[in-house]
């Protein structure tokens, strides 16, 4: 008799493992894996997002001063430069935030991207001003030279996240 017992409740114990098992662990991994692919994918639409615009406006803007030709993105220079500020101060404030649910080397990439463009914001702080009160063309110049160096960086990096992209398909 105790065998037949012990094999009815080594069944029923299976059973109910295999029920646990079926109703909360497997569907809780995929909901987790579902929610974590999610995050995955919004980080890397936010930063290509945000490099893409800065390249976009970026290209417009310099064209439309330098070659005369028609702007496509409808901004004029101090539009143009607050939106590509506020999409970079997007991009480093939410950098570490991004990094978490980045590729590893999508993430080193981001890291890189943040150091050239705080460089190159750096190198334009450095040589602010250089020009005499009335001379408008200089600061122009300097504007539009700084959102262009931007516009390659960002380039240079999107390039780059586009590259991991196909080795990860």
């Amino acid at each position: 008799m105790w065998p037949e017992v012990g094999s009815f409740l080594s069944t029923v114990v299976a059973a109910g493992i295999g029920s646990w098992l079926t109703v909360r662990f497997f569907p809780l991994q995929a909901k987790k894996d579902e929610w974590e692919w999610q995050r995955r994918t919004e980080a890397q639409e936010f930063v290509f997002d945000s490099l893409s615009q800065i390249v976009f406006l970026s290209h417009n803007l310099v064209k439309s001063y330098l070659a005369d030709d028609f702007s496509m993105s409808g901004k004029g220079l101090n539009e143009s430069e607050k939106t590509i500020y506020d999409l970079l101060r997007g991009l480093h404030g939410r950098k570490a935030g991004l990094g978490l649910h980045l590729e590893p080397l999508q993430k080193e990439i981001l890291d890189e991207f943040a150091i050239d463009s705080q460089d190159v914001l750096d190198a334009a702080n450095k040589t602010w001003g250089l020009w005499h009160h009335d001379d408008h063309e200089s600061e122009v110049d300097h504007r539009t030279g700084t959102l262009s160096d931007l516009a390659k960086c960002a380039s240079r990096y999107l390039e780059r996240m586009e590259a991991t992209l196909g080795a990860n398909a």
